[in-house]
């Protein structure tokens, strides 16, 4: 029989401070990425961020939630992201990642958002129905450089010895979108790569109206929910400009 547990920012924090999070045959959740739930400036005291199911009194999965809200039009709007979905193969096929899902739904009355999941995942996702599917805004996309030979190997390190084959293909399509390019009128800005959001930039955010804040994004640069190992502080970097650009446009 499935038993569901779960843990609000504070109960979260006990579990993780007293060790026995390490207690089981696998973990539910690491230390940094329940700090970064706990830390979390969006979640709220009594909102569910870590779900476990036990069946026969034997863990067998987990859940977790990013609580996170938005102000529109002067109300708020309490969601929360699905950083984490897991059931251990002893248990498979016995409901257990649907009766956790279907927590996380009661918990945040359906107001819940997946992103970048697994074909295995979708395919669990569209079983229950749960899911509605938020497609981009119709635009154009347009790219300046390729660099398949660094993106390609780390995502599929198997196929790492065709390096120097991307190497090529990077070279003769850089060479392409250059030449597409040239006629384009350069814009004339300048950026600068931050490790954090400094006070220029958040009197910048400020201006916009349901942004997150300088603080908020802060917090997330110093408690990632995944960490980068040896490229991090690049890694962190990058993603500071990147939300600024985000936030600007």
């Amino acid at each position: 029989m499935t038993e569901l547990k779960t843990f609000n920012r504070k109960e979260l924090d006990d579990f993780i401070s007293s060790g026995d999070f390490r207690s089981f045959d696998f973990l539910p959740i690491s230390e940094h990425r329940a700090k970064s739930h706990i830390r979390n400036l969006k979640a709220l005291d009594d909102q569910t961020l870590l779900v476990l199911a036990f069946y026969d009194g034997k863990l067998a999965g987990y859940v977790g939630c990013f609580p996170d809200s938005y102000n529109i039009n002067g109300e708020i709007f309490h969601y929360a992201w699905l950083s984490t979905l897991y059931v251990s193969e002893e248990f498979r096929g016995k409901r257990i990642a649907k009766a956790l899902l279907n927590k996380m739904f009661e918990e945040y009355n359906g107001n819940i958002i997946a992103t970048e999941f697994t074909k295995e995942a979708e395919a669990l996702y569209n079983m229950l129905g749960v899911f509605e599917y938020v497609f981009p805004k119709a635009g154009k996309r347009y790219y300046f450089r390729t660099d398949a030979a660094k993106m390609i190997p780390e995502k599929k390190p198997g196929i790492k010895v065709l390096t120097p084959l991307f190497q090529i293909t990077d070279i003769a399509a850089n060479s392409l979108i250059a030449l597409k390019n040239s006629p384009l009128k350069k814009p004339k800005f300048k950026f600068e790569i931050l490790n954090h959001i400094d006070t220029e930039s958040s009197v910048f955010m400020s201006t916009f109206e349901s942004r997150r804040n300088a603080d908020e994004i802060n917090v997330f640069i110093k408690n990632p929910w995944v960490l980068e190992g040896k490229k991090k502080m690049r890694n962190t970097s990058f993603q500071v400009m990147q939300i600024l650009l985000n936030i600007s446009g």
